[in-house]
C-alpha cells in the first residue's frame, strides 16, 4: 500500500507558462547564445546550493542588457512560472485527508523554492518540500533519493510513490527501490492514482 507520494514540482504542481530564457530572449532581444551559458554553468551550482542565484545573475545583467536591479530580474523570471495546477492541489488535499504523506521533490535553487512556497502556499498544501539546493545534490542521482528517504525516516521503499515528468528521474527512483510513474498530464495521473493508492 502506498503511504507516501513524492511529486515533481515544475510541470506537475507548478505550471510552466513560459520558459524564462525564451521570455528574456523575446522581450529584450537577447540572443539565446548569451543566455544559455548561465544555465549551463553558474546555475548548476545554484541548483545544489553551492552558489547564490542573485550573486551569479549579477555577472550577466550587463551582458543581457538588463538595466534594472538583480532583484527585479528575479521577479521578472519568477512571474513566468508561478501558477499552480489546482486539479493537482485538490488531489494532494484528498490524499492527505486519507493519511497519505505528500511531498514535493524538485531540482530548484533557494530563491525560487521560497518564492513558490510563499506565493502559492505550497508549504500548507504539502507535508514536505525537498529541493536540490537544500539536499546538495540533484536528480537523477541516487543520493537525491537516499537523502529524501533518510529525512522521511527511512519508510518502506515499496510504500513510496514518485511522480516525475522526466523519464530519467523516474528510472532513477525505480533503481533506488521506489515505485515511480512518468507524469504526462493530470487526467492520466488521476487514472493511475485511482488504482495505485487503493
Amino acid at each position: 500500500m502506498i503511504t507516501s507520494v513524492l511529486f515533481d514540482m515544475d510541470g506537475m504542481v507548478v505550471l510552466l507558462d513560459e520558459i524564462f530564457s525564451d521570455r528574456l530572449s523575446r522581450d529584450y532581444d537577447v540572443p539565446m547564445a548569451k543566455i544559455l551559458p548561465f544555465f549551463e554553468n553558474e546555475f548548476q551550482d545554484c541548483l545544489v546550493g553551492r552558489a547564490d542565484l542573485k550573486h551569479e545573475l549579477a555577472k550577466y545583467t550587463a551582458r543581457w542588457g538588463w538595466e534594472k536591479s538583480v532583484d527585479d530580474l528575479v521577479v521578472y523570471w519568477f512571474q513566468t512560472q508561478s501558477t499552480r495546477d489546482e486539479r493537482m492541489i485538490e488531489s494532494v488535499q484528498r490524499l492527505r485527508a486519507r493519511g497519505i504523506r505528500c511531498s514535493i521533490q524538485t531540482n530548484n535553487e533557494r530563491y525560487r523554492v521560497e518564492h513558490l512556497a510563499k506565493t502559492l502556499g505550497l508549504r500548507d498544501v504539502f507535508d514536505d518540500i525537498f529541493a536540490s539546493y537544500d539536499l546538495g545534490c540533484a536528480k537523477p542521482s541516487q543520493e537525491f533519493w537516499r537523502l529524501i528517504h533518510d529525512r522521511l525516516g527511512q519508510p518502506t521503499k515499496t510504500e513510496m510513490l514518485v511522480w516525475d515528468d522526466d523519464p530519467e528521474n523516474v528510472e532513477s527512483a525505480r533503481r533506488f527501490g521506489f515505485h515511480a510513474e512518468l507524469y504526462t498530464d493530470v487526467d492520466s495521473y488521476s487514472q493511475k492514482m485511482g488504482t495505485s493508492t487503493r
